[in-house]
C-alpha cells in the first residue's frame, strides 16, 4: 500500500536536489535526488530495534524522510546617507573716486559650507539550514509470498517537498558605488581685515558719502574646497532570497506513528 505526507514549505528549493546518503550506507539503501529508491527490512529492523514480528505487524505506518544540509542565497539594497563640509574663498575689491583722489580697498575671506548626500550598494549573504523531505513509500513484498516482504520501495518525495529549513544567516559588508551629494548650503563669509593705504577707511566709498563718484564693489567667490565626507546611517531594502544549494551528504530517517525519526543505514 502506497502513502504519501506532505510537508508544508517553509521555502520553494528551486532546480534539482542532489542527494547522497551521508556514511557508509548499507548496499540495501539506496535513495536518488528525486526521492526514490529502496530500503531494505534489516535496516529498518535495526534502526527502529525491531524484531520481524514487530516489522511485519508496522510496516504499513512507517514513514520515510530525509535530511541535507544545504544553504541559500541571500542578496539586498544598501543606501548609505553623509554629509560633507567645504569652504570657499572670497575676495572683496571696491574703489570709488572721491575730491581728494581714488580710494581702493580689498580685503579676502571665506566662508563654510556643507552638502547632504547619499551611495547606494548591494549585500549578499548566506543561510544555512537543511533540505528537508517526505517520501512516498510502498513496502515491497516477495514475488512468490505475498505475506513476506523485503524493504520498502521509496517512490518519491511528496509533493511540495523536500523544502529548505533555513537557520543562522551571515551577511557580507555592503558593496557601494560613489556618492551621490546635492549642492553645498553656505553660511556667512568670514572676513580678515581691509587692505588699505595708511589712514584710509573702506567706508568712505561704501558709506553713503555724497561725493563718492565711479563706485565699484564686486565680491568675487573663488574655489570651494572639498572637506572631509561623514558618513552616516546604512539602511537595509528586503530580503531577496535566491537558490538553495545542498551543502552536504543526505540522511534517511524512518519513524512509525508517535516515534521519534531515527537514522536508516
Amino acid at each position: 500500500m502506497s502513502r504519501s505526507t506532505t510537508l508544508a514549505a517553509v521555502v520553494a528549493v528551486s532546480g534539482a536536489l542532489t542527494l547522497a546518503l551521508a556514511g557508509p550506507a548499507s548496499a540495501s539503501v539506496t535513495l536518488s535526488s528525486s526521492g526514490t529508491g529502496f530500503v531494505g527490512k534489516g535496516d529498518v529492523q535495526t534502526a527502529m530495534g525491531w524484531n520481524n514480528a514487530q516489522l511485519q505487524k508496522n510496516a504499513e505506518a512507517l514513514t520515510f524522510t530525509s535530511k541535507q544540509a544545504a544553504a541559500q542565497a541571500l542578496s539586498s539594497t544598501a543606501t548609505q546617507t553623509a554629509s560633507q563640509q567645504a569652504t570657499q574663498s572670497v575676495s572683496q575689491d571696491v574703489t570709488c573716486e572721491l575730491v581728494t583722489g581714488k580710494k581702493t580697498f580689498h580685503r579676502d575671506g571665506v566662508r563654510p559650507g556643507s552638502r547632504e548626500g547619499s551611495r547606494d550598494g548591494i549585500r549578499t549573504g548566506t543561510r544555512t539550514g537543511s533540505l528537508d523531505g517526505f517520501l512516498a513509500s510502498a513496502v515491497a513484498y516477495e514475488a512468490r509470498k505475498s505475506n513476506q516482504f523485503t524493504g520498502f520501495n521509496l517512490t518519491g518525495f511528496a509533493p511540495g517537498s523536500p523544502v529548505f529549513v533555513g537557520g543562522a544567516t551571515t551577511w557580507s559588508d555592503p558593496a557601494f558605488g560613489d556618492w551621490a551629494f546635492g549642492e553645498y548650503a553656505f553660511g556667512d563669509v568670514e572676513w580678515d581685515g581691509w587692505v588699505a593705504e595708511p589712514g584710509e577707511n573702506p567706508a568712505d566709498c561704501l558709506g553713503g558719502n555724497p561725493g563718492v563718484t565711479n563706485l565699484v564693489d564686486v565680491v568675487t567667490e573663488g574655489a570651494v574646497v572639498d572637506g572631509a565626507i561623514t558618513e552616516g546611517a546604512v539602511g537595509f531594502g528586503a530580503t531577496e532570497y535566491g537558490s538553495v544549494a545542498p551543502t552536504g551528504p543526505a540522511q534517511l530517517y524512518v519513524s512509525a506513528a508517535g516515534t521519534t525519526p531515527v537514522l536508516v543505514g
